[in-house]
């Protein structure tokens, strides 16, 4: 997950407050700490507990579900990132991440230098160092348009895969195939004629199956959640379409060839420069704390926001709700949504000629504006 946290001015993040795990917003604060799911507890594994789901009963209990002696933690296991993305709204992952960026002055795309809102307003600070901006763009390239695109580029990409969902795709959920799985002799032996059988194909899913019904003693799919699915098809997912977008966007207004680096005692995302030191940090053993490390690889932004938009998705996997084909596809899906949105973008402000560059999920780097 996204982890720069804590307070911030335009300079950076303070590193004794990265582990607390806050961000600013505005006056006030967010804790990205979550609410620990009580473990090893997987849920619709009988069927009659299937079968009250699926007939569209309200059966989550917040007090069953979670443990409520171990209080909240850091996302350190896949347990917790399903929890996260249970009730995340939709977009408030790249929201954060916009905020945390805005807020410890990450730099912009480098063509932004060339907008009349960003150029050469530069003054040294009290004491000396480097020089800064003093001024940037705001309602055109600047904190609020990046902030309003994520939300439009959120409510485009959720109309996009909806579409595709009950249009064009209608894929079954995977604890519905699970089911049939489950069920399967039953079925065949009602329905003598129905194609394709799940014997034609039970020898190369069996030793799954066989592994699911030594711990669940059926082969119903186990959920992370109470309640199970959404009441949709499972093609396309609507999280990883979502994270495409907004995380295309955010590469685009962003420098991805900036580092996460050690700054004094700051932590910040910039260019690389002699002497800087790596930076990250990860949960401790039980969550409770985040531990910061240094000198390994350099953390880009673009990886990170990569693996931002990666895990939310997959969260969604990890909780038995898509097939990881449901991920990878939507997030490309995501990403040409926004595409589209930045192309109109470039074609709505003409007055300043400059060109974003993209990054792409699968390595091709596309330049969008008006040369």
């Amino acid at each position: 997950h996204f982890r720069l946290l804590g307070s911030a001015d335009c300079t950076g993040h303070s590193l004794s407050t990265i582990g607390g795990g806050r961000i600013q917003f505005g006056a006030q604060e967010i804790d990205q700490r979550v609410p620990v799911a009580r473990p090893g507890k997987d849920y619709m594994t009988a069927f009659e507990d299937w079968l009250v789901v699926q007939n569209g009963f309200r059966v989550r209990r917040n007090s069953k579900l979670y443990d409520a002696t171990a209080g909240r933690r850091f996302i350190a296991t896949p347990r917790d990132l399903a929890t996260y993305v249970h009730d995340d709204a939709l977009y408030q992952a790249y929201l954060n991440a916009c905020l945390i960026l805005l807020s410890m002055g990450a730099p912009t795309d480098p063509a932004f230098d060339h907008l009349s809102g960003g150029r050469t307003h530069l003054s040294v600070p009290d004491g000396g160092g480097e020089l800064r901006r003093t001024t940037t763009g705001f309602a055109l390239y600047g904190g609020p348009h990046i902030l309003t695109l994520l939300t439009e580029v959120a409510t485009r990409a959720l109309k996009a895969v909806r579409f595709q969902k009950f249009n064009n795709h209608l894929r079954l959920r995977p604890e519905a195939l699970a089911a049939r799985v489950e069920k399967a002799t039953a079925i065949e032996a009602a329905h003598p004629w129905t194609a394709p059988r799940f014997s034609d194909f039970a020898a190369s899913v069996q030793p799954t199956v066989d592994d699911v019904r030594a711990v669940h003693g059926s082969a119903l799919l186990p959920m992370a959640f109470q309640e199970g699915s959404p009441m949709h098809p499972s093609y396309g997912a609507g999280h990883a379409t979502v994270a495409g977008a907004c995380v295309t966007i955010l590469k685009a207004f962003f420098d991805t060839g900036a580092v996460f680096v050690r700054a004094g005692d700051n932590a910040v995302f910039r260019r690389p420069r002699a002497g800087d030191v790596s930076l990250a940090y990860v949960p401790d053993d039980d969550g409770a704390a985040l531990l910061r490390t240094t000198g390994g690889p350099y953390l880009t932004l673009e990886g990170e926001l990569n693996k931002l938009a990666a895990n939310i998705s997959i969260g969604r996997n990890m909780a038995g709700v898509h097939y990881f084909s449901d991920y990878y596809d939507s997030l490309r899906m995501g990403e040409a949504v926004a595409i589209g949105v930045l192309e109109e973008q470039a074609l709505c402000y003409p007055i300043d000629r400059f060109t974003l560059t993209v990054p792409t999920f699968d390595g091709a780097v596309l330049r969008i504006g008006r040369a």
